[in-house]
């Protein structure tokens, strides 16, 4: 099965569906909507006109996935078919086309949704035809597009932009959960959206405490020099670095920002 025809299945409210809020073509996405992120966007219309655009795609988790059951994030179940929500996925119509999925965040959750999507069944085969990426990294995946980099070549040189070696992931994560604890803490009293703050403070601990695990996990460099080749070692140390991710309950967040 090919990108296009996997995700042109996924239906809009135009298709009375709700897998997403926008599924058709970049240019008709762009045309009819505002969106703050326009800009960046359009970029990709330069390379190919056709591109399609599927807009805050949300899915459950995969439930059977080892590293999921191994960290045990219990309250990320409790969002249930919204578990995961991507901004952003671009796919070509052809045969061998690709998927950009874009966050308009740190690029760490970009990398982390990828590892989650990809653990789907329907998403397994397709993995190597997928790239994942920030807003900010847009310039650069359109200048290499223009070289025919295979994703996986242009998601390791993504990698290496962003951080020199496992350490470096391991501070960004930790970094970017104490600026969820500060979110929570100053959100105004007034803040109408609560429901959907809550929800996206559960999804981007998952996500972290996901990309610790994975991103520890495959990187058999660390196997080998850090121990010795034995994967019971690398997985014991690969939820402790997931484990050391703050997060609060569901009902500790509520009970702060009420």
């Amino acid at each position: 099965m090919s990108i296009y025809t996997l995700l042109s299945t996924k239906m809009d409210p135009r298709r009375k569906g709700n897998d997403c809020s926008f599924n058709g073509f970049l240019q008709d996405y762009l045309s009819i909507n505002e969106d703050i992120n326009s800009k960046a966007l359009n970029r990709f219309l330069k390379i190919n006109e056709d591109f399609y655009i599927i807009c805050n795609y949300h899915l459950p988790i995969c439930s059977d996935s080892i590293s999921n059951s191994i960290i045990r994030y219990k309250d990320i179940n409790k969002l249930d078919n919204e578990a995961l929500l991507i901004p952003y996925i671009l796919y070509e119509r052809k045969e061998d086309g690709n998927a950009y999925i874009i966050f308009d965040d740190n690029y760490i959750y970009a990398i982390a949704s990828y590892f989650a999507l990809t653990e789907h069944e329907e998403y397994k085969a397709l993995r190597n035809n997928m790239l994942a990426f920030s807003l900010g990294d847009v310039n650069t995946v359109v200048d290499d597009h223009n070289q025919k980099l295979k994703p996986s070549v242009l998601q390791r040189k993504l990698d290496k932009k962003h951080f020199k070696n496992y350490e470096d992931v391991l501070n960004i994560c930790t970094e970017q959960t104490q600026s969820i604890e500060k979110q929570i803490d100053e959100l105004p009293k007034d803040y109408e959206e609560k429901e959907e703050f809550v929800k996206a403070c559960i999804r981007k601990w998952y996500l972290l405490k996901k990309c610790l695990y994975v991103k520890y996990m495959v990187d058999k460099g660390i196997l080998k020099e850090r121990h010795n080749n034995v994967i019971k070692s690398q997985r014991s140390k690969a939820k402790e670095n997931a484990d050391s991710i703050r997060f609060m309950s569901i009902s500790s967040i509520w009970e702060k920002i009420k």
